[in-house]
């Protein structure tokens, strides 16, 4: 079963990727040279922040995907509010509470915890 939460695999490809490949080996060896291809810049981006926050993630994961996808590094609240991703069993954080959900987990990796005294 390919993962398909767009639901246009068959006219868009993969993941509406710039090519509209459907060949997922493809795809994974461009988003695998894509990412490698960025990671000088993201590390050099994320160097920069004092703190993280929502929009560094997204500006490195446009860095690191945005060769594969014209939606790499965009907000879901606004390209997909609607659309609910699930792969397998696991779902993703739906897109009005993508940004609370990446914030505590950001703090949560900073150490700080969510409730500091």
């Amino acid at each position: 079963m390919t993962f398909d939460p767009f639901g246009d695999f068959v006219t868009e490809g993969y993941l509406q990727n710039f090519e509209k490949e459907k060949n997922l080996a493809i795809i994974k060896r461009a988003e695998h040279a894509s990412f490698v291809t960025g990671l000088d810049e993201a590390f050099a981006h994320l160097a920069k922040s004092e703190r993280l926050a929502y929009d560094d993630v997204l500006k490195v994961h446009g860095i690191l995907f945005g060769a594969v996808y014209p939606w790499a590094g965009q907000d879901r609240t606004q390209t997909t509010p609607k659309l609910t991703i699930k792969k397998g069993t696991v779902i993703f954080a739906n897109a009005p509470e993508i940004i609370a959900a990446v914030e505590v987990r950001l703090t949560q990796g900073s150490g700080q915890g969510l409730y500091e005294s």
